[in-house]
């Protein structure tokens, strides 16, 4: 498995690729390549280095340094795990200075809890849960157990995290603080705002819905459409440029594509910055890199010999040189 991250290169000053009928120009880096299977659930930190990760042997918050490769346990459960708890965290994202972490923690009774922690591991005070503030879930849903979170980063100023709340089929893509855990609902929908993401500036709401891709001022207003149509879009993220980044299969080819935004609207077309990327999984946005993971898979070809008169093999298969591997 490989992650990768890429760069859009107006930002590099050197334009080093064209993709796309545009001469959209885009850098591909791969920066990690291990065995690894679980990047469900993580984001980069703000300069890049690091993801968040789930320690399964443990279920302790862990780090994984891209560089070196080295995976690091945030919190503390220890080295015996589920044997003295259940406990486990299932996502977490960096805050914008990359000194904090907010992640999803499930207790013992395999409640969720939405928690933030110093990256060293100190200081892990509850956000909110289900009866953490009961006045803040609708009247209508009282049970805990339908009261369930999906983390989606941070405002940029620090001050909120982003979350989707789902109860029942009711969802509220909100803010909540980090000092109180209070809330505040920027969009309700039956379904849930596909992977929302907070602008750069803290003024839009960007998400998808239906497959496509809409953009909504946080302090309230009308939806603008960003991306629609017989294809299936996905919003990756906003660019440190202020630049909205989607995944769409259109044009005959899955891939990457960017929107110049002004002011909450398209400011200019929609480009592909990189195309065939099949079977690519998002983890995130840092600066003007998205981040995202490749499964490559081994596949070596054999040849055995087969007794057409008898209808059965006649001998042992042998492997034909070389083994072919997955290039991305």
């Amino acid at each position: 498995m490989g992650v990768s991250n890429l760069h859009e290169a107006e930002d590099l000053g050197t334009p080093l690729a064209a993709v796309g009928p545009q001469e959209t120009s885009a850098v591909v880096r791969r920066v990690y390549e291990g065995p690894d299977p679980d990047f469900w659930g993580t984001c980069p930190s703000p300069d890049g280095r690091y993801v968040t990760q789930t320690d399964w042997d443990t279920g302790d918050l862990a780090v994984l340094d891209l560089l070196t490769g080295q995976k690091r346990r945030v919190t503390g459960k220890g080295d015996e795990g589920y044997a003295t708890s259940y406990a486990y965290n299932e996502a977490a994202c960096f805050s914008p200075d990359g000194q904090r972490i907010a992640y999803v923690w499930f207790t013992e009774p395999g409640l969720p809890e939405i928690r933030v922690i110093n990256t060293d591991g100190t200081d892990s005070r509850l956000v909110a849960s289900p009866g953490f503030d009961p006045a803040a879930r609708p009247p209508e849903y009282v049970d805990e157990y339908e009261w369930w979170p999906d983390l989606h980063g941070w405002s940029p100023d620090g001050h909120h995290i982003l979350v989707n709340l789902f109860f029942g089929e009711r969802t509220e893509t909100s803010l909540l603080s980090v000092e109180d855990g209070s809330k505040e609902v920027l969009y309700v929908s039956k379904g849930g705002a596909a992977f929302p993401a907070i602008s750069p500036d803290g003024r839009y709401l960007g998400y998808g819905e239906e497959d496509d891709i809409f953009v909504r001022p946080v302090s309230g207003g009308d939806a603008v459409t960003v991306a629609s149509g017989p294809s299936k879009d996905l919003l990756l993220g906003w660019t440190e440029a202020g630049n909205l980044l989607y995944f769409s299969d259109r044009d005959l080819t899955e891939g990457v594509w960017r929107v110049p935004m002004r002011d909450g609207r398209p400011a200019g077309d929609a480009t592909l910055v990189a195309g065939d990327l099949w079977g690519m999984k998002p983890i995130g946005v840092a600066g003007n890199s998205l981040f995202y993971v490749i499964q490559t898979q081994a596949a070596r070809l054999h040849v055995v010999p087969l007794d057409l008169t008898r209808n059965r093999l006649s001998g042992n298969a042998t492997p034909v040189e070389p083994q072919m591997r997955g290039s991305r």
